[in-house]
């Protein structure tokens, strides 16, 4: 037995364009003899493929280290980026084929590297195209004689076949944005479409519009090639993308608590849906006898009125009713509810916003507007009485409440220092748009209950 690559100091790969057998290698896990008669390397620890030229013994880079991740396909291997590679083969015509940790890539005899097999980890797309197909760890490859790839799909405990996976599709057929639905002759698939077509046949393109989503909606704009929405295309000699270029729009709800209106520039449509990247602007104008409280969402910070629509946004005009012969001096009334929940950030438990999930996360404050929390708390309510709970990811310093608009305060609502559930109850004063503050130290889960309110 004799070293014919790499050395004794092991930690991370180091030299390139020495002796291989005074380079370091980083947890090499598979080799193969190419067509060449050159020795290959998968050093998977550096996410690289080395060459050990067998007449001089150089080492050489052949792919990965350019970038990080599984990227740079299109381009030359030895800038493009590996996603932890484990195995290697080569096909009839001397290409060579890497299995990363979900994609099988392939180096054509030019240096250009190409996605061959699989589009995230997972398993799934038997059947389909191998390229839209799942993989989860793949770890060895091999070809038959008919040129067909076999790929031992270790996470998912199979073998897998590609058919001629040296053969790029002719025509990609894809949206903007990705994974909207197209029509080919009549039959609706999802982008994007990788097709072998031969060239000089015809196939009928469209495009249904509008798609809709969750409150959302994609409608057609354009094709890249130009054209109807609907056309018949002839598949050119060379490879092809046609993409169907699709604009978006968001859905806007609106909740007022309390009497008055809330209006939009530009108007808001009759089906409250705008194209993504409008300016908004949004003023409340309130009902006589009542006073505009302010607006919450989360699509703009306290004290906001204009923003980008960016998805579907839900916004909160909140009004108070004015008393015509205040008395500051006064005692509150407190009209006792039964026990409401207003907030809850766990996921599946059907609050939505600012009232739902996620998590807070550390050094996070988040305003909830109480009287928009489904729980019939009127605009007009001075205080709250209100129970909170934390179930927190792990020790909890603090969790503060205060009236929004208002400086913090260096108080402490509740703690849990050994990250257990822990409840307390707290009176809150109404703070901007009829909102309190929740600030958290560490990640948690808040759950905000109401029992009772304070009115003048």
């Amino acid at each position: 037995m004799s070293p014919v690559a790499g050395s004794q100091w092991g930690g991370g790969f180091q030299g390139e364009g020495i002796q291989a057998t005074g380079v370091r290698l980083s947890q090499p896990k598979d080799v193969a003899i190419g067509p060449d008669g050159n020795l290959y390397i998968v050093d998977s620890g550096s996410s690289r493929i080395l060459m050990v030229d067998r007449t001089t013994n150089i080492l050489h880079r052949v792919a990965g280290g350019g970038i990080s991740g599984a990227a740079g396909d299109g381009g030359l291997a030895v800038n493009a980026g590996l996603l932890f590679p484990v195995g290697l083969g080569f096909d009839a015509a001397g290409d060579l084929y890497i299995a990363e940790l979900y994609h099988i890539r392939r180096i054509d005899q030019s240096g250009t590297i190409s996605r061959v097999a699989a589009v995230t980890i997972g398993y799934g797309g038997d059947g389909g195209p191998a390229l839209l197909a799942f993989l989860s760890r793949p770890q060895d490859l091999a070809f038959d004689a008919a040129g067909n790839l076999y790929i031992a799909d270790s996470g998912n405990h199979r073998i897998r076949r590609v058919t001629n996976p040296g053969v790029p599709p002719t025509v990609i057929v894809t949206t903007e944005p990705v994974g909207r639905t197209i029509t080919v002759g009549g039959t609706s698939r999802v982008a994007p479409l990788f097709e072998w077509w031969a060239p000089g046949t015809q196939h009928a393109l469209d495009v249904p519009t509008p798609q809709v989503g969750i409150r959302g909606r994609y409608r057609f704009s354009h094709w890249s090639q130009g054209g109807a929405k609907a056309q018949t295309i002839t598949v050119p000699d060379s490879p092809t993308t046609y993409t169907a270029h699709l604009l978006t729009d968001y859905q806007i709800a609106v909740t007022t608590v309390g009497l008055g209106t809330v209006t939009f520039e530009p108007p808001l449509p009759p089906d409250r849906f705008y194209q993504a990247g409008t300016m908004v602007t949004v003023k409340g104008a309130p009902a006589p006898g009542w006073e505009f409280r302010g607006l919450s969402s989360d699509a703009f910070g306290p004290g906001a009125t204009t923003f980008t629509v960016g998805g579907p946004h839900d916004i909160t005009a909140t009004f108070r009713a004015v008393n015509p012969n205040p008395d500051p001096s006064g005692p509150l009334r407190f009209v006792a509810v039964t026990p409401c929940r207003v907030m809850d950030t766990r996921p599946g438990e059907g609050k939505i916003g600012p009232f739902g999930a996620p998590a807070l996360s550390g050094g996070q404050t988040r305003a909830v507007a109480i009287p928009a929390g489904g729980c019939g708390i009127p605009g007009s309510a001075a205080a709250y009485s209100l129970n909170v709970t934390v179930v927190p990811s792990g020790p909890l310093a603090y969790l503060s409440l205060w009236p929004a608009g208002q400086q913090q305060p260096l108080v402490s609502t509740l703690n849990s220092f050994e990250g257990r559930v822990v409840a307390n109850a707290a009176i809150v004063p109404a703070g901007d748009a009829a909102a309190v503050n929740v600030f958290v130290t560490d990640e948690t889960h808040v759950i905000l209950d109401i029992n009772g309110y304070f009115l003048p």
